[in-house]
């Protein structure tokens, strides 16, 4: 008897009806079904929980259902999902409610999840695809495998989409972090990346929907953009996920200047709307990586004009 892998995924949704559709067929069009379907409406105001019903009676023979929660962000409704469900997925892919399955994605990463038994997650590699100029960009998820965290620290963590998880990664790391409102991610997965060794499935990429407020306006955007300062609560987040990680990483010069960079990022956004908050970023650039010049003349330019 083939061995099979139950998965469980679970697509928050707050106010993209719209897209979702799109998400939901490209999950129907799998040559490998999932075995449980989860939508989690996060409190929407607009017709999305009424277009997804719709869609759910539509495509009966998938297994899915539709949650519905008062609004608590995206981590909630992803752990509202996988908490009453624990028991009955092998593994649990955390889907956007704006991106884009190519048909063989679940056959994929569930064989190879199947075959390598010490790997607590299993990514894809993505396109970036810009709806409003039809244009996409692929990136190769490979390296993600040899270094979780400094993957994540150059080229953040969102990527929910394209990796399938051990339900037991999912509940050792208690899932989502709730109280960080973006960035979250970065946490959740960098505990799930200290579990075990990541695994890398080649093949066509994940479409990522990206710009696309101007063709769907009436659909939600990237949370991220609701933030003037979210660069600094990602180097916060970062931050924590660096002080969870082993020492090997947390301690090593490549860990600390990407770091460092985050930081200075976070610096440069918020500098001309908080010259206060610009120096505390920049005081954690220099305690990560203490060799660049250039933190220091930022630190001494924006400290003497606020003199």
């Amino acid at each position: 008897m083939t061995e099979t892998l139950r998965v469980l995924v679970v697509i928050p949704v707050c106010n993209r009806g719209q897209l979702a559709l799109k998400t939901l067929n490209s999950v129907y069009a799998q040559t490998v079904r999932p075995t449980l379907v989860v939508v989690v409406d996060d409190g929407s105001t607009d017709d999305s929980c009424a277009l997804i019903d719709d869609w759910l009676a539509q495509h009966s023979d998938l297994n899915a259902i539709l949650l519905k929660q008062e609004n608590k962000g995206a981590g909630a409704a992803r752990n509202l999902a996988i908490r009453s469900r624990w028991g009955e997925a092998d593994a649990v892919i955390f889907l956007d409610s704006d991106d884009i399955w190519p048909p063989d994605f679940l056959a994929r990463t569930s064989a190879q999840m199947l075959a390598t038994p010490e790997t607590v997650a299993v990514s894809t590699d993505r396109v970036l695809y810009d709806v409003e100029r039809q244009q996409g960009k692929h990136e190769s998820l490979a390296e993600l495998a040899a270094n979780p965290w400094a993957y994540f620290l150059k080229r953040g963590a969102g990527i929910g989409s394209c990796t399938l998880i051990r339900m037991d990664a999912a509940k050792g790391v208690g899932g989502y972090p709730e109280d960080i409102p973006t960035g979250q991610d970065v946490v959740f997965f960098g505990r799930v990346a200290g579990l075990g060794e990541w695994g890398y499935c080649k093949g066509v990429g994940v479409t990522f929907s990206t710009n696309y407020s101007n063709v769907y306006p009436q659909q939600s955007g990237h949370i991220h953009k609701g933030y003037t300062d979210f660069r600094a609560r990602w180097a916060k987040a970062f931050e924590q996920m660096v002080a969870e990680s082993p020492s090997r990483i947390r301690y090593s010069l490549q860990i600390r200047k990407l770091l460092s960079k985050r930081w200075f990022a976070a610096a440069l956004q918020v500098n001309q709307s908080d010259s206060k908050e610009s120096l505390n970023c920049l005081r954690k650039a220099i305690h990560c990586y203490p060799y660049k010049l250039k933190y220091y003349f930022y630190f001494l330019r924006i400290a003497i004009r606020n003199r």
